[in-house]
């Protein structure tokens, strides 16, 4: 199924939802082209422009409100309403129309997870905080591969528990102190086991990914890693 067909079944299902219907296929092709231009920034003018350009053409050319918009009645004005909001969340589940935001792939995720993590380690007085996403290209690969793998719905004990056991099977163990160079660090515990405030940021990631869930480029569910916190 194509973008067009994929727009046009969303705005049906959009407008049933609010107690409507589009059984003209005419009209729901004009109400689905403001989806993708228009798109969350419609109002009920470009909605009643719309209909005109479909009312005039049909077999009611004489309809009483085609008129401009402003020249209805506020009563007749509120009929559009239904029709604006199903647009506009059609829009909003399709990313597309003006002031649309732009999407996130996964690789974006990841540097923001990254530099947000790195800023955290500042804050907190991290004795070995990461470096800038930019100069860090060895931790790419296994920074993509947590997000990924949260992508795919892993919670924070979960993506916890494969940190581990990358960490685990790549030499690391338990310390007190986080030492690179040793390779020890205090988070190597299960999940259940983790100071409230470490566990505490995690879920603050999740929050924090799950508010740029509907800007991901594949409309998936997000959960974060927040296991990145940790390494």
């Amino acid at each position: 199924m194509n973008y067009v067909l994929t727009t046009l079944d969303i705005l049906r299902a959009e407008v049933a939802a609010r107690g409507g219907s589009l059984p003209d296929d005419q009209l729901a092709r004009l109400y689905a082209q403001l989806a993708l231009t228009t798109g969350e920034a419609t109002t009920l003018e470009d909605v009643h422009d719309a209909w005109a350009m479909w009312r005039a053409f049909s077999d009611r050319p004489d309809h009483p409100d085609l008129v401009w918009f402003a020249e209805l009645p506020e009563s007749t004005q509120a009929y559009d309403l239904p029709y604006r909001d199903a647009i506009r969340a059609t829009a909003a589940r399709l990313h597309t129309g003006r002031g649309a935001q732009p999407l996130l792939s996964t690789v974006d995720i990841a540097r923001i997870v990254h530099e947000a993590h790195r800023e955290l380690q500042h804050r907190t007085g991290d004795p070995a905080p990461v470096a800038a996403w930019d100069d860090a290209p060895e931790r790419h690969a296994d920074t993509i591969a947590s997000v990924e793998a949260a992508l795919a719905g892993d919670d924070a004990p979960t993506q916890h528990g494969k940190w581990m056991a990358r960490r685990l099977e790549a030499g690391w163990r338990w310390g007190r102190r986080k030492d690179v160079a040793a390779k020890t660090h205090p988070a190597l515990v299960p999940y259940g086991d983790l100071p409230d405030d470490q566990r505490a940021r995690d879920e603050l990631f999740v929050a924090a990914v799950r508010a740029l869930a509907p800007f991901h480029s594949t409309a998936g569910s997000v959960v974060f890693s927040a296991d990145l916190m940790a390494s």
